[in-house]
């Protein structure tokens, strides 16, 4: 029995020092994402370079302000019901608040334009012949 204990301790710091090194280099647990792999980047493929073969472009016509106007109103439509058939779609949203915030600033940019226009001709404001509130007085 004297001789079963000192037996039975040496065989479990034998067993302990072999199972340390395995435990010790385990990855410690934590938030799943951390221990996810992480994925190479892909690096796209250049871009062939074009041949020297010239050619001739014509310029692109101009369009006038009710066409522009019109083009605008049909892709912000398009985008409006594309963002609404497709409501989880980031990127389809995303183009449709791009083009509210470039109209909206356009919009802004209108307004401060008009209250610059109406101090320097006053002949264009409304209040000037039917005058409201305290002007009417």
């Amino acid at each position: 029995m004297m001789m079963k204990k000192p037996l039975l301790c040496v065989i479990t710091l034998a067993l302990l020092t072999h199972l340390h090194p395995a435990l010790a280099q385990e990855t410690p647990p934590g938030w799943r994402w951390y221990n996810e792999p992480k994925a190479m980047p892909v690096t796209p493929k250049p871009k062939p370079l074009p041949s020297n073969t010239q050619t001739t472009v014509s310029s692109p016509k101009t369009l006038s302000a009710t066409e522009q106007m019109a083009w605008f109103h049909s892709v912000h439509i398009e985008a409006q019901n594309d963002a609404a058939i497709h409501p989880k779609d980031k990127d389809k949203l995303a183009k449709f608040l791009a083009l509210n915030h470039f109209i909206t600033d356009q919009t802004d940019q209108l307004g401060m334009t008009f209250k610059a226009l109406l101090l320097e001709r006053p002949e264009f404001s409304y209040t000037k012949d039917h005058p409201t509130e305290q002007a009417a007085r």
